[in-house]
């Protein structure tokens, strides 16, 4: 089922700031477990597909008890790669990792699965792109080989992808009172700043985010979270340009589950990066980096605010912006279009006229320009419990993805299925918001959107049970084509 939507928004605005190493790597022989490129056949159905509405060209995965599409790029010659984990067993923390390369329809051409599988990959505009494979160096212990390949599939070059390890980590007291006395205290490491192998944990939980790849102009950019997080450039033959740190190591970012930053580039040739920082670890950001931003009054110490910085593609920082308001928003994605950023974040919003709930996620986007003008902010209550995935920009369209619809109290329990949803934006009108939902008998939500050449949506995501206290633990891909504009 598919619903038009017009929503009106309001804009808030906010406030400003001010802010490599390099290293080399050799080219090593591809892994050993490297699947052959079988011949194409697009009759094959690789990822089970099977039709929930095929008139709106909605379909479902299933490669077991739990599957999950995560990633969709384009490819040359009207293709897709398309990232995801299963698990064929009832078992949290047993899923495994692969990717195909398939029709706009989901038939399939090229098809691997292996236990350790792939964090991200990207696509230039030659069409050769980039995978990021996961190598078991130990027992939980997993490093990443950075593969490229030309448009036919074939491996032109593998080296493994490196890390630069934090020369500090910043213990920050929970007690606001002890925070007040002494907002950090500086925990040297054994090893500061040196290049190392980048390595993950327990990646069948936490498979995709801790590393996000961005190509551009032959040359991969990476974020990643390796105890703190970075950024890093590799040349066209992975050949480590320079990374550096991005942000300090402390509670908020160095989890299991964090992430790495979001970054884009824009076609003139500047790095955009946006991460969020809490309240509590402002005074210890500002000394690291030598920056002056104001801790917000009368906010939560846990409350997220935004940091945007601008680098040329040498690493070099050429402007920081600090921004904040009375919501703790959380950053999902960033685009930028012409030297202005366009950054997508989901908040918990107070909602006074509610009769069961304080508050509720609602999708937001902030507007920050190349320079010194004022960040503007928008915010789209589209349908109870409003979630953002990412963004994606295509000619002057703006979309946004995720999921709505679900209800979820304040103590954070789901009682109510979601929908996933596609939302477009004319660039020069913020303000309107177009949405098409997508409606499947349990939740839904779309992780991953792609916009080809002629205009047609592909999107990925998942279908599952996520209600608190459901025994329901399976889980389902989607595969959704949409063939016009909604």
């Amino acid at each position: 089922m598919r619903v038009i939507l017009t929503i009106l928004v309001c804009a808030t605005t906010s406030l400003v700031g001010c802010g490599g190493s390099a290293s080399d790597s050799n080219t090593v022989p591809p892994p050993k477990n490297i699947a052959p490129n079988p011949a194409p056949n697009p009759l094959e159905n690789k990822l089970n597909l099977s039709a929930l509405d095929q008139q709106n060209s909605l379909y479902s995965s299933d490669l077991g008890y739990t599957t999950a599409l995560e990633r969709v790029f384009n490819l040359k010659n009207d293709k897709l790669l398309v990232l995801g984990e299963t698990s064929s067993v009832e078992e949290s923390g047993n899923k495994e990792g692969f990717y195909a390369i398939t029709d706009p329809n989901g038939q399939t051409y090229q098809f691997e699965q292996s236990t350790e599988g792939f964090v991200d990959a990207c696509v230039f505009d030659s069409g050769e792109y980039i995978l990021g494979r996961f190598i078991q160096e130990g027992d939980d212990i997993f490093s990443v080989q950075l593969e490229r390949y030309d448009e036919t599939g074939v491996q032109l070059k593998s080296v493994p992808m490196q890390a630069l390890s934090m020369d500090v980590k910043y213990d920050i007291p929970t007690d606001k009172n002890a925070w007040l006395l002494n907002p950090f205290t500086i925990i040297p490491t054994d090893d500061p700043l040196s290049d190392t192998k980048y390595t993950q944990t327990s990646i069948t939980w936490w498979r995709f985010n801790n590393a996000k790849f961005t190509c551009h102009d032959e040359n991969l950019y990476v974020s990643y979270n390796n105890g703190g997080r970075k950024i890093a450039k590799y040349d066209a033959n992975l050949q480590l340009m320079w990374q550096k740190p991005i942000d300090i190591r402390y509670w908020g970012n160095s989890s299991r589950a964090s992430e790495a930053i979001e970054i884009a580039i824009s076609d003139n040739g500047y790095l955009y990066s946006a991460q969020n920082i809490s309240t509590d670890a402002i005074p210890a950001y500002n000394h690291k980096f030598s920056t002056v931003h104001a801790v917000p009054q009368d906010v939560a110490q846990s409350d997220m605010h935004v940091i945007v910085k601008t680098f040329d593609l040498n690493g070099e920082l050429l402007n920081e912006q600090f921004i904040s308001d009375e919501h703790s928003s959380l950053i999902d994605d960033i685009k930028v279009h012409q030297d202005t950023v366009f950054i997508g974040v989901s908040a918990r919003r107070s909602k006074a006229d509610s009769t069961r709930y304080s508050s509720e996620w609602d999708v937001g986007l902030i507007q920050v320009y190349h320079g010194e003008r004022i960040p503007q902010r928008y915010w789209y209550n589209i349908d109870k419990e409003d979630v953002l995935r990412g963004l994606a920009i295509a000619d002057n369209t703006l979309y946004l993805y995720g999921h709505i619809g679900g209800v979820q109290v304040d103590t954070n329990s789901w009682v109510e299925h979601t929908n996933g949803f596609i939302g477009q934006l004319d660039i020069e009108n913020l303000s309107d918001l177009s949405i098409e939902t997508y409606h499947t008998e349990r939740s839904a939500s779309i992780q991953s959107l792609s916009v080809h050449d002629t205009g047609t949506i592909t999107a990925v995501g998942i279908e599952n049970a996520p209600m608190t206290h459901s025994a329901d633990t399976s889980m389902a891909g989607l595969f959704i084509k949409v063939n016009s504009n909604p």
